[in-house]
Order: structure tokens, then C-alpha cells, then sequence
């Protein structure tokens, strides 16, 4: 799928001139014949994408309450109390964390956007300014031991060394643990033509066969 050059897609300018003559990238997808995965061919470094990231998860009345729900969701299916232990990855301001620590438990978040970060914090949602790696894993294992749930919203597919990304929640997760992540899901792109979703902080596209063969290995 070849769409034309396209800019960063959350960055955001202060007149129609600026906008109009921001920097341009390839925003090309590429099909796996090995595997079947499906990815952008360029991608772009992680400091460029999210180190001034502005897009909070706060600003969306059905984000939220979808946060609300599936919260709840996990809460009651895996009988979480004050003595698990929720890590999420790319957590954003925190307002997903801020659902579990409502019950007082013990919470998380990793996330490498500095003023994201910094407000959740602010709002006392335990949270590391940093990428989420297996020397990241080592560290909070250290501090905080084994986690219970590992959740991933909408940044699975953001992440380029997800191999990384897997084997840290290997390192991290409790072996009766569950990982969960939430991402566009190919077969909906394809059907519903979803074009808009594909730019360039979605590196990744997937549906089930690929990420089997990742987890896998």
C-alpha cells in the first residue's frame, strides 16, 4: 500500500504556512511473505515521534470510559486486590492506571514523553519516564517484583524493537500473568477501509497468524 508522503500526523504548527511546509516522510507498507506481518517500510526514530508527544488520552470522554470499563473488566475476570501489581507500557497521563489505583492497586506506567509523563505524576499515578526495555524490566522486577497485568493500549503497534518489547514482558510478567494490548486490527482496517489509521507512529499492522509467530519465538 503506497499512500504519498505524508508529515508527522500529532504534530501541530502555528499557521497554515508552517503546516503546509513541514517535513514530509515515506509512509509506505510493506507485506511479509515469510510470516505474513504487515509494516510501514520507514521507520521513524522514537525520539522524533514522542519525545514532545502532545496527545493525551485524557481529552476523550469515550476513551475514558472505555478505559473505565475495561478496567473493571479485568478487575473483576482476574480478582485483582491491593496485592497485584499492573504495569502499562506507553501509559500515556495515566488515566487507565488512575482506574485500578482508585482500588488501591499497586500501579506502573512507563512511558518515554516527558510532559506526559510529568502530568501523571503530577496527578500521583506511579509512572517512569522511560522505554519500555528488558533492562527497564530487570529494574522494576527488582523494585517491585513479578507483575500481574501488563497492558499495552494502542502502542503495540508504535513500538519498532518489539522483539525487545516481548522479551521484557517475558522478563516481567508473573508466569500465571496476562499481557494485554489493544491495537487496529488488520481484518477492520481492510473491511471498513481504515486508511486514516495507517501513518507514521503506527508502524505495525496485525491480526492473529503474525502475532502468533512472534510469541512464539
Amino acid at each position: 500500500i503506497s499512500l504519498p508522503e505524508s508529515p508527522i500526523a500529532d504534530n501541530y504548527y502555528d499557521n497554515v504556512t508552517e503546516s503546509v511546509n513541514a517535513t514530509k516522510y515515506p509512509l509506505l507498507i510493506n507485506f511479509c511473505n515469510n510470516c505474513g506481518h504487515l509494516q510501514l517500510s520507514h521507520h521513524l526514530p522514537s525520539k522524533l515521534l514522542f519525545e514532545e508527544y502532545t496527545y493525551r488520552s485524557s481529552v476523550s470522554s469515550s476513551l475514558i470510559r472505555h478505559f473505565q470499563e475495561y478496567a473493571c473488566k479485568l478487575i473483576s475476570k482476574f480478582k485483582l486486590d491491593s496485592k497485584s501489581f499492573i504495569v502499562d507500557i506507553g501509559s500515556n497521563d495515566g488515566s487507565f492506571l488512575e482506574n485500578f489505583k482508585e482500588k488501591k492497586i499497586n500501579v506502573l506506567g512507563v512511558d518515554p514523553a516527558s510532559k506526559i509523563s510529568s502530568i501523571a505524576q503530577k496527578n500521583n499515578i506511579n509512572t517512569l519516564c522511560a522505554e519500555f526495555t528488558p533492562e527497564i524490566a530487570k529494574d522494576i522486577l527488582q523494585g517491585e517484583g513479578k507483575a500481574d497485568i501488563i497492558t499495552a493500549n494502542n502502542v503495540f503497534a508504535h513500538i519498532s524493537n518489539i522483539n525487545e518489547i516481548v522479551e521484557a514482558i517475558n522478563i516481567l510478567l508473573d508466569p500465571s500473568g496476562v499481557f494485554i494490548f489493544e491495537v487496529s486490527y488488520i481484518p477492520d482496517i481492510l473491511n471498513k477501509k481504515l486508511f486514516d489509521t495507517i501513518y507514521h507512529e503506527h508502524l505495525f499492522y496485525y491480526y492473529i497468524t503474525p502475532l502468533k509467530k512472534l510469541f512464539d519465538k
